[in-house]
Protein backbone atom coordinates (compact mmCIF):
# COMPACT_ATOMS: atom_id res chain seq x y z
CA UNK A 1 0.00 0.00 0.00
CA UNK A 2 1.17 3.52 -0.74
CA UNK A 3 -0.28 6.57 0.96
CA UNK A 4 0.36 10.15 2.06
CA UNK A 5 0.99 11.57 -1.41
CA UNK A 6 0.78 15.10 0.03
CA UNK A 7 -1.38 16.53 -2.75
CA UNK A 8 -2.67 20.10 -2.53
CA UNK A 9 -5.57 20.03 -4.99
CA UNK A 10 -7.60 23.29 -4.73
CA UNK A 11 -10.91 22.93 -2.86
CA UNK A 12 -12.78 24.31 -5.89
CA UNK A 13 -11.37 21.68 -8.27
CA UNK A 14 -13.34 18.94 -10.00
CA UNK A 15 -11.25 15.78 -10.23
CA UNK A 16 -11.51 14.06 -13.62
CA UNK A 17 -9.12 11.14 -13.19
CA UNK A 18 -6.16 9.46 -11.53
CA UNK A 19 -3.16 7.73 -13.09
CA UNK A 20 -0.81 5.57 -11.01
CA UNK A 21 2.62 4.49 -12.21
CA UNK A 22 4.27 1.60 -10.38
CA UNK A 23 7.82 0.33 -10.89
CA UNK A 24 7.64 -3.38 -10.18
CA UNK A 25 9.39 -6.70 -10.81
CA UNK A 26 9.29 -10.40 -9.91
CA UNK A 27 12.05 -12.94 -9.39
CA UNK A 28 10.76 -15.36 -12.07
CA UNK A 29 8.99 -15.00 -15.42
CA UNK A 30 5.27 -15.77 -15.58
CA UNK A 31 5.01 -16.33 -11.82
CA UNK A 32 3.71 -13.10 -10.26
CA UNK A 33 0.57 -11.27 -11.39
CA UNK A 34 -1.63 -8.42 -10.17
CA UNK A 35 -4.41 -9.53 -7.85
CA UNK A 36 -5.98 -6.35 -6.49
CA UNK A 37 -5.20 -2.81 -7.70
CA UNK A 38 -7.40 -0.09 -6.20
CA UNK A 39 -7.39 3.41 -4.78
CA UNK A 40 -7.75 3.78 -1.01
CA UNK A 41 -10.09 5.92 1.07
CA UNK A 42 -9.31 5.94 4.79
CA UNK A 43 -6.55 3.39 4.06
CA UNK A 44 -9.20 0.93 2.78
CA UNK A 45 -9.32 -0.32 -0.85
CA UNK A 46 -12.29 1.16 -2.75
CA UNK A 47 -13.74 1.21 -6.27
CA UNK A 48 -12.73 -0.57 -9.46
CA UNK A 49 -10.05 -3.26 -9.40
CA UNK A 50 -7.53 -2.32 -12.12
CA UNK A 51 -5.54 -5.57 -11.89
CA UNK A 52 -3.86 -6.45 -15.17
CA UNK A 53 -3.60 -9.96 -16.63
CA UNK A 54 0.06 -9.34 -17.53
CA UNK A 55 2.81 -11.17 -15.66
CA UNK A 56 5.23 -8.96 -13.73
CA UNK A 57 8.59 -8.58 -15.52
CA UNK A 58 11.88 -9.90 -14.11
CA UNK A 59 13.57 -6.51 -14.54
CA UNK A 60 12.17 -3.34 -13.00
CA UNK A 61 9.61 -1.78 -15.35
CA UNK A 62 6.76 0.71 -15.11
CA UNK A 63 3.10 -0.28 -15.20
CA UNK A 64 0.43 2.42 -15.56
CA UNK A 65 -3.10 2.13 -14.17
CA UNK A 66 -5.96 4.59 -14.76
CA UNK A 67 -5.78 7.86 -16.67
CA UNK A 68 -6.95 11.43 -17.21
CA UNK A 69 -10.67 10.50 -17.29
CA UNK A 70 -10.63 7.47 -14.98
CA UNK A 71 -11.99 7.98 -11.43
CA UNK A 72 -11.67 4.27 -10.60
CA UNK A 73 -15.39 3.95 -9.83
CA UNK A 74 -15.31 6.16 -6.72
CA UNK A 75 -16.23 9.74 -5.87
CA UNK A 76 -13.01 11.73 -5.73
CA UNK A 77 -12.97 15.10 -3.98
CA UNK A 78 -10.05 17.45 -3.26
CA UNK A 79 -10.40 16.86 0.50
CA UNK A 80 -10.17 13.09 0.00
CA UNK A 81 -7.20 13.22 -2.38
CA UNK A 82 -5.34 15.70 -0.13
CA UNK A 83 -5.77 13.42 2.90
CA UNK A 84 -2.86 11.32 4.21
CA UNK A 85 -5.32 8.38 4.36
CA UNK A 86 -5.82 8.45 0.56
CA UNK A 87 -3.62 6.18 -1.47
CA UNK A 88 -2.99 3.18 -3.68
CA UNK A 89 -3.58 -0.49 -2.84
CA UNK A 90 -1.65 -3.25 -4.59
CA UNK A 91 -1.81 -6.99 -3.98
CA UNK A 92 0.06 -9.44 -6.18
CA UNK A 93 -0.45 -13.17 -6.52
CA UNK A 94 1.96 -16.04 -7.00
CA UNK A 95 0.67 -18.48 -9.63
CA UNK A 96 3.56 -20.90 -9.16
CA UNK A 97 2.26 -23.71 -6.97
CA UNK A 98 4.20 -24.56 -3.81
CA UNK A 99 7.11 -22.26 -4.62
CA UNK A 100 7.72 -18.94 -2.89
CA UNK A 101 8.25 -15.98 -5.20
CA UNK A 102 9.41 -12.43 -4.58
CA UNK A 103 7.48 -9.46 -5.95
CA UNK A 104 9.10 -6.03 -5.53
CA UNK A 105 7.76 -2.49 -5.88
CA UNK A 106 10.40 0.23 -6.19
CA UNK A 107 8.10 3.23 -6.19
CA UNK A 108 4.55 4.44 -6.70
CA UNK A 109 3.84 7.76 -8.45
CA UNK A 110 0.32 9.16 -8.71
CA UNK A 111 -1.02 11.91 -10.99
CA UNK A 112 -4.37 13.56 -10.22
CA UNK A 113 -6.10 15.37 -13.11
CA UNK A 114 -8.58 18.13 -12.27
CA UNK A 115 -10.46 21.12 -13.65
CA UNK A 116 -10.39 24.62 -12.14
CA UNK A 117 -12.45 27.25 -13.96
CA UNK A 118 -12.67 24.95 -16.99
CA UNK A 119 -8.87 24.58 -17.29
CA UNK A 120 -7.26 21.12 -17.01
CA UNK A 121 -4.51 20.82 -14.38
CA UNK A 122 -2.50 17.98 -12.93
CA UNK A 123 -0.40 17.25 -9.87
CA UNK A 124 2.04 14.36 -9.64
CA UNK A 125 3.50 13.06 -6.41
CA UNK A 126 5.43 10.07 -5.17
CA UNK A 127 4.05 8.34 -2.09
CA UNK A 128 5.63 9.48 1.17
CA UNK A 129 4.84 6.04 2.58
CA UNK A 130 5.23 2.81 0.62
CA UNK A 131 4.84 -0.19 2.86
CA UNK A 132 5.97 -3.50 1.45
CA UNK A 133 5.54 -6.89 3.02
CA UNK A 134 7.02 -10.25 2.14
CA UNK A 135 5.83 -13.65 3.32
CA UNK A 136 8.33 -16.52 3.35
CA UNK A 137 7.63 -19.25 2.53
CA UNK A 138 4.73 -18.33 0.28
CA UNK A 139 2.29 -20.00 0.10
CA UNK A 140 1.97 -20.27 3.88
CA UNK A 141 3.29 -23.45 5.46
CA UNK A 142 2.94 -24.45 9.12
CA UNK A 143 5.11 -21.45 9.96
CA UNK A 144 6.00 -18.43 7.84
CA UNK A 145 7.67 -15.09 8.51
CA UNK A 146 6.20 -11.77 7.40
CA UNK A 147 8.95 -9.21 6.72
CA UNK A 148 8.14 -5.51 6.33
CA UNK A 149 9.73 -2.10 6.59
CA UNK A 150 8.36 1.35 7.36
CA UNK A 151 9.87 4.65 6.27
CA UNK A 152 8.43 6.37 9.32
CA UNK A 153 5.97 5.71 12.13
CA UNK A 154 2.83 4.36 10.45
CA UNK A 155 -0.34 2.43 11.13
CA UNK A 156 0.22 -1.16 9.98
CA UNK A 157 -2.66 -3.45 9.14
CA UNK A 158 -1.94 -7.06 8.21
CA UNK A 159 -4.91 -9.14 7.12
CA UNK A 160 -4.91 -12.80 6.14
CA UNK A 161 -6.91 -13.76 3.02
CA UNK A 162 -7.64 -17.12 1.43
CA UNK A 163 -6.93 -17.88 -2.25
CA UNK A 164 -10.43 -16.69 -3.23
CA UNK A 165 -9.79 -13.26 -1.68
CA UNK A 166 -11.97 -13.80 1.40
CA UNK A 167 -10.60 -12.12 4.53
CA UNK A 168 -9.94 -14.77 7.17
CA UNK A 169 -8.75 -12.55 10.02
CA UNK A 170 -6.75 -9.50 10.98
CA UNK A 171 -3.24 -10.28 12.27
CA UNK A 172 -2.03 -6.79 13.12
CA UNK A 173 -3.58 -3.33 13.29
CA UNK A 174 -1.48 -0.83 15.23
CA UNK A 175 0.90 2.10 14.92
CA UNK A 176 4.54 0.99 14.68
CA UNK A 177 7.84 2.88 14.63
CA UNK A 178 9.99 3.14 11.51
CA UNK A 179 12.39 0.35 10.64
CA UNK A 180 12.51 -3.23 9.38
CA UNK A 181 10.41 -5.77 11.25
CA UNK A 182 9.21 -9.32 11.05
CA UNK A 183 6.45 -11.36 12.58
CA UNK A 184 6.10 -15.13 12.69
CA UNK A 185 2.79 -16.46 11.43
CA UNK A 186 1.95 -20.03 12.39
CA UNK A 187 -0.91 -22.16 11.15
CA UNK A 188 -2.34 -21.92 14.68
CA UNK A 189 -2.53 -18.08 14.88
Amino acid sequence: MASDFQFSIPATATITGVRVRVTRMADKENAVYDYDIQLMKNLTPQGDNKASADAWPVTAANKVYGGVNDKWGISLTPSLVNSSDYGFWLQSQNLTEFVGRTASVDFVKMTVYYLVNGKMNEQTSEAASVNQMYLYPNPLSTSSVIFFSLNYESRVQVDLYDAAGKKLRSLLNEVLSSGTMNSILTAVN
